[in-house]
């Protein structure tokens, strides 16, 4: 029977094929991409395949989205893992108000990280915010320019609960406006509507501690 699936060379460009790969093995040295590896990243727009047009990206289909992944991750699954990953959350361009997605989307470097994990709680405060947890996982939190994390809701204390009496969650958004290093202790910034003018810096490990 005819193999109708093409290779996933068919579509990726061989020359950057090449540099992913030669790169590979001083990125895995270094647990991070390589800056070569980042510059295709950007060039390509890949970590904008889901942010809409409208906003800089590429707004690809889900098949063309599939097709590209596996190819990426045919030259090298490191680079594959983290594209797909923070590629991924472009998609929030389509749901956040334009006025703030205009303005984290323009960044030719734009990289959103995060986690879906409930790994924190944002206790209500009279200004927005005061965020504590930790997230064990975050990949591409190196290259991020902004960060995302899903935290439990709550106020004076008490678990704030949906219509479903369920635990309400929302995601919060952390744009870079200083650069913090994440480790054990007090952790200060203003959190205003859900918008955490934050830059992290720190291993897979995402811990924050009384984040205002």
């Amino acid at each position: 029977m005819e193999n109708l699936v093409p290779h996933p060379s068919v579509f990726i460009d061989s020359d950057d094929v090449n540099i992913i790969r030669s790169s590979s093995r001083e990125a895995e040295k270094t647990g991070n991409l390589h800056p070569k590896q980042l510059e295709i990243i950007y060039a390509q727009k890949w970590f904008k395949l889901l942010v809409p047009e409208v906003y800089t990206g590429t707004q690809i289909t889900l098949p063309n989205l599939i097709r590209l992944q596996e190819a990426i991750s045919w030259a090298d699954g490191s680079t594959g893992w983290v594209v797909t990953l923070c590629s991924g959350a472009g998609w929030f361009g389509g749901f956040i108000s334009p006025e703030i997605a205009n303005d984290v989307f323009k960044d030719y470097k734009v990289c959103l990280a995060g986690s879906g994990a409930e790994g924190g709680t944002a206790e209500i405060t009279s200004t927005g915010y005061r965020v504590n947890g930790s997230w064990k996982y975050a990949s591409g939190i190196h290259h991020a320019t902004h960060i995302t994390a899903n935290c439990i809701i709550s106020e004076n204390g008490k678990t704030v609960l949906g219509n479903d009496g369920e635990p309400r969650i929302l995601p919060l958004f952390l744009i870079k406006e200083m650069s913090i290093l994440c480790l054990p202790g007090n952790i200060r910034a203003w959190l205003q509507r859900a918008v955490m003018p934050l830059r992290l810096k720190t291993s897979k490990l995402l811990l924050v501690t009384n984040l205002r």
